[in-house]
């Protein structure tokens, strides 16, 4: 019995489409619903700390979450999606922002270090001093990688973010909690580290995209990479050197000595 080489193709074809449709659509479904429901909660806990307006906070009693803040959430994402015109720039944006949001890791891990000495550590990670401004300067590495024409729109959104919400908490303070002048001042580190990384992603190599100079950049590769390193790790040291206790914090500990003292 002969086979027929059209079979083979419509299964090859299948196979195709099968794995295109996979790509295409599953997985970034999934991973969206990720991204959807992350922020929801975010939003959340943000309203609940006073940053947002409290009405996100309010939660569904059947299904227990929090509808508003959901809604904003997605409404916010396809705004999003209108500055991206294919799929691969709106990655380059995501995962920048990934990273982003992993940067500050190691500057709260140490400034918790030196602020909440004798709060008990069930893992402790060795070598930290070493380990969280490698991570800083890997993170800011990353990120300047993504060359200008992500980051302009990742850190130009995180700006103006900033700017967005100083101004409405001058204005409705009532509303949306205004930062102490404490916050705001051990903050300034990571503003000027935005308009930093900006002027790199600008004005550094022509090898990541670096429009400036006819796009071959103000800094020859590899010396831009010098710069961004030795630039990450002094804004490292004075986000750490800005660190301070909070009453948030303050009010935590008071609340786990209390634990521990009911339980025993």
């Amino acid at each position: 019995m002969r086979r027929r080489p059209g079979g083979f193709i419509a299964i090859r074809d299948g196979n195709q489409i099968l794995q295109e449709y996979v790509d295409a659509f599953l997985s970034p479904a999934g991973t969206g619903s990720i991204y959807l429901a992350s922020p929801t909660r975010v939003l959340d806990a943000l309203g609940r700390n006073g940053y947002l307006p409290k009405d996100l906070t309010k939660i569904n009693p059947k299904t227990g979450v929090p509808t508003v803040a959901l809604i904003a959430s997605t409404m916010v994402s396809l705004i999003f999606l209108a500055p991206f015109p294919a799929w691969q720039s709106l990655v380059a944006v995501i995962s920048g922002a990934a990273v982003f949001t992993y940067m500050v890791g190691p500057v709260s891990a140490a400034v918790f270090r030196q602020t909440m000495e004798e709060v008990p550590r069930p893992i402790h990670l060795p070598g930290l001093k070493w380990i969280a401004p490698s991570a800083f300067v890997g993170a800011s590495l990353i990120i300047y990688w993504d060359g200008w024409g992500a980051d302009e729109k990742l850190l130009g959104i995180i700006l103006g973010g900033v700017i967005v919400y100083l101004i409405v908490s001058a204005i409705v303070p009532t509303i949306i909690a205004k930062p102490s002048w404490q916050s705001f001042k051990s903050s300034a580190w990571i503003f000027l580290y935005l308009f930093f990384m900006l002027a790199m992603s600008y004005y550094g190599s022509g090898v990541f995209k670096a429009p400036a100079n006819h796009r071959r950049g103000f800094s020859p590769y590899p010396w831009d990479l010098v710069v961004i390193a030795v630039g990450a790790l002094g804004f490292y040291y004075w986000g750490v050197a800005s660190g301070y206790r909070s009453r948030a914090a303050t009010e935590v500990m008071k609340a786990l000595n209390q634990s521990d003292e009911e339980i025993i």
